[in-house]
């Protein structure tokens, strides 16, 4: 699977797990036996054939695992087992489309339980994840009819009408757990400092220059001269140099909206155009600017909004503890 298409893997898993009689002929032959064959519908198996379809539908049953696990699939999935083949057509087709409909419900389930984590996250920093999941891009395995209209779907999988529309479900949910997934990556969520000191928070206070009530856009971290500065997500250098008030600045872009700014540095370390990882040093702390000490001041900004990075940081915190 192509690392570019880390959305179309999930969705890739949906459409190999559904229409069982396809994936026999779809799957490599060095990974599945031979087509065992089966009783028409209504019309007792011998026990040499009742074995045939055994062994047939335990070959296709491991095809079917590493095909998910080739593909990329986001979970170990455990779907429940497989019904217990009969001796008729009828009543095994019947136990094997179970069994797909079993696999399907097993991503959702999973795609809804990461939907539900990643949520929580985004709630702990006040930023609401809705505009986020409709970030989703269409799957290139299913086309926009096809997550549209269950009837196209049903006919392009051969599989019934609910459990194509099932399918449609578990991809949406993949999908917009994939956005939110990607945007959550981006959350600003680590601490600049080692060991950091609180000072001025986010919101009003009393400016120490003029001593008269103002707006602080930021959150203040006491320290040492020369202190490390760390990066707190992964991104992309975007400015290095000074800025009025900020002195000797640098601000980093974590894509998704989301960006980082470091303010009153004594030196930098990297500059623009440089590919961070969360943790990097980017800086050091100094008194450049408009500053009456040592201090690194930080700011949060997600879309063009300045945010408080209060919240982001607690989130960060009780994550690492979780």
């Amino acid at each position: 699977m192509r690392a570019a298409s880390a959305l179309a893997a999930p969705v890739a898993m949906l459409v190999g797990a559904v229409g069982l009689m396809g994936l026999w002929t779809a799957v490599p032959r060095n990974q599945v036996l031979l087509e065992a064959p089966v009783a028409p519908a209504g019309v007792i198996a011998t026990d040499h054939e009742a074995a045939a379809v055994t062994r047939a539908a335990a070959s296709n049953d491991r095809a079917l695992k590493h095909l998910l696990i080739d593909l990329g699939a986001p979970v170990q999935l455990s779907p429940a087992p497989m019904a217990r083949l009969t001796s008729t057509a009828a009543q095994t087709v019947a136990g094997l489309r179970e069994t797909e409909a079993n696999l399907v419900s097993a991503a959702d389930l999973a795609a809804q339980a990461r939907l539900r984590d990643t949520r929580a996250t985004f709630h702990a920093t006040g930023l609401d994840a809705r505009p986020y999941m409709a970030d989703a891009s269409t799957s290139a395995d299913l086309s926009p009819l096809e997550l549209r209209d269950a009837r196209v779907l049903a006919a392009r999988l051969d599989v019934d009408a609910p459990l194509a529309r099932q399918v449609q479900r578990t991809a949406r949910d993949l999908m917009a757990a994939q956005a939110l997934g990607d945007a959550a990556a981006a959350l600003p969520l680590a601490t600049p400092v080692d060991d950091p000191v609180r000072s001025s928070p986010f919101g009003p206070r009393t400016d120490p220059f003029t001593h008269v009530s103002a707006f602080h856009p930021g959150q203040d971290f006491s320290g040492h001269y020369g202190q490390a500065i760390h990066v707190t997500a992964p991104g992309v250098v975007s400015f290095v140099g000074q800025r009025s008030g900020y002195g000797n600045c640098v601000e980093v872009d974590h894509g998704h909206g989301f960006k980082t700014r470091y303010g009153h540095l004594e030196a930098f370390t990297l500059g623009v155009g440089q590919v961070v990882k969360t943790g990097d040093v980017i800086g050091r702390m100094g008194s450049t600017g408009r500053s009456t000490g040592v201090h690194l001041h930080y700011e949060v900004w997600a879309s063009g909004r300045l945010l408080d990075p209060a919240p982001f940081l607690k989130a960060g915190t009780s994550a690492l503890r979780g």
